[in-house]
């Protein structure tokens, strides 16, 4: 068998967390803002609106990179050792429930967007790699169950 390389470097898995962290700092500096006069409310409000789209980038990203995994995935169900069999069905149904969370974390924060154009592209674009992730988890644990 030939060898499979991942798809990631180091660098982009894990300073998700981090960013995440950075974020939520930030998101309750925002909380905080006065609101007494016009213009600090409309000041407030678009630092919101900023805050919740790196809330809904962060979840997004993790779904993009997570879905550039399924290539490998499906090369590991096809030629891998078919020993390996339950780990590699459990390693689909894992990175399907990632995406799936991810998801859950980018329509939990949609909600509250104003700006209607971000909101439907990215609303679209977390539902197509959702279901993507649905069906190249069906189709991984399709080619395992052919393997026998």
């Amino acid at each position: 068998m030939s060898e499979i390389k991942s798809p990631f470097t180091k660098a982009q898995l894990l300073p998700q967390e981090e960013t995440l962290e950075i974020t939520k700092q930030k998101g309750e500096l925002y909380i905080g803002l006065p609101k007494e006069t016009l213009e600090e409310k409309e000041f407030r409000i678009k630092k919101m609106q900023q805050g919740l789209k790196k809330a809904i980038d962060i979840p997004l990203s993790t779904m993009k990179t997570a879905d550039f995994a399924w290539d490998a995935m499906i090369q590991v169900a096809l030629y891998g050792n078919i020993a390996s069999k339950s780990d590699i069905e459990v390693g689909a149904k894992a990175l399907q429930t990632g995406v799936w969370g991810a998801y859950k974390n980018v329509m939990i924060n949609m909600k509250d967007i104003q700006d209607k154009k971000y909101k439907n592209k990215t609303i679209k674009l977390a539902e197509d790699i959702n279901l993507r992730a649905v069906n190249q988890c069906k189709k991984v644990l399709d080619i395992l169950k052919k393997r026998g």
